[in-house]
């Protein structure tokens, strides 16, 4: 799969080629090649009346530098992340902003 990651419309394009990897209903594995981009690993498990949805993103870099980056994505990116792409998706399944059936 080839993905435009930019964050902004006028950014230059950013692609992406992801290798993806699926074991249904259990677990998906993207891989990032060619790119310095983390891989991810999401997995999902029964919880109650509901799913738990774990991602995981294996960086590629390691020591200080590694280390800066997890800080960085801690502080910053974490927020980003749940707000731009796991809020859309629990928002959905709770049925936030959807129609009446």
């Amino acid at each position: 799969v080839r993905e435009d990651v930019r964050r902004y419309p006028e950014d230059d394009p950013e692609l992406i080629t992801w290798r993806c990897s699926f074991e249904y209903a259990s677990s998906r594995t993207m891989e990032a090649l060619d790119s310095a981009w983390a891989d991810r690993h999401d997995s999902f498990e029964a919880e109650g009346a509901g799913t738990r949805w774990t991602v995981r993103w294996n960086t590629r870099i390691g020591g200080l530098r590694g280390l800066v980056q997890y800080v960085v994505f801690r502080l910053r990116a974490h927020r980003w992340t749940r707000r731009d792409l796991l809020d859309p998706v629990k928002d959905h399944f709770e049925g936030v902003d959807s129609p009446p059936l």
